[in-house]
């Protein structure tokens, strides 16, 4: 399924199902708050505006095939990312007032070159990582908010990433193996403003 240049409206309470491969690029996706986009399979997304539709996507729902997501050079703004069970690459993006959480990520995954801007009111972290394989941030820049990316028994490396104006900055829950220190392929991350 390739959808390229379109405008994609989904009202309240309203589901899309992608039961196959989907490449989304060059599109602008809107709804309200209660409108999702559920996968069971791969989804790439290049050059798009996504806002207002969560997005969940779970490699073990029954016949889902090879499941994860590729999102490069979007803007999310007002929504939930949930993956389940299945490795992300998060390559220049923006994401505001958003919330990404991984549960149990596989495969290799990682987030580079974003910029993550927080909003206030929001319970969780805006990037959430729990359980699952390593996960790489690399030159992120975390902009503003309560909490900015919060481990759960997680294995991550951080490398030059940037936290400014954080209510919590990174928290730690749990058993958690994180590289910040440039022996382990990390390091040169900075904390600035955080409270």
């Amino acid at each position: 399924l390739k959808i390229i240049d379109t405008d994609i409206h989904m009202s309240n309470n309203s589901i899309a199902l992608q039961a196959c491969k989907a490449h989304i690029k060059d599109i602008i996706i809107y709804g309200a708050s209660s409108s999702t986009w559920k996968s069971s399979h791969r989804l790439r997304i290049d050059d798009s505006n996504w806002s207002r539709v969560s997005l969940h996507i779970d490699s073990f729902e029954e016949n889902n095939g090879v499941a994860g997501l590729i999102s490069i050079h979007n803007q999310i703004e007002e929504c939930n990312w949930t993956l389940e069970n299945t490795g992300f690459k998060l390559l220049d993006n923006e994401f505001r007032s958003t919330i990404f959480q991984s549960i149990n990520p596989s495969g290799p995954s990682q987030l580079t070159n974003n910029t993550i801007e927080g909003a206030y009111g929001f319970p969780d972290a805006s990037i959430e990582i729990l359980g699952g394989d390593h996960v790489s941030f690399i030159d992120n820049l975390f902009l503003e908010g309560v909490v900015g990316l919060s481990f759960i028994n997680a294995q991550a490396t951080l490398s030059c990433n940037q936290f400014e104006g954080w209510d919590t900055a990174i928290k730690f829950k749990e058993k958690c193996d994180v590289f910040m220190n440039p022996q382990n392929g990390g390091g040169y991350n900075r904390l600035n403003g955080n409270r």
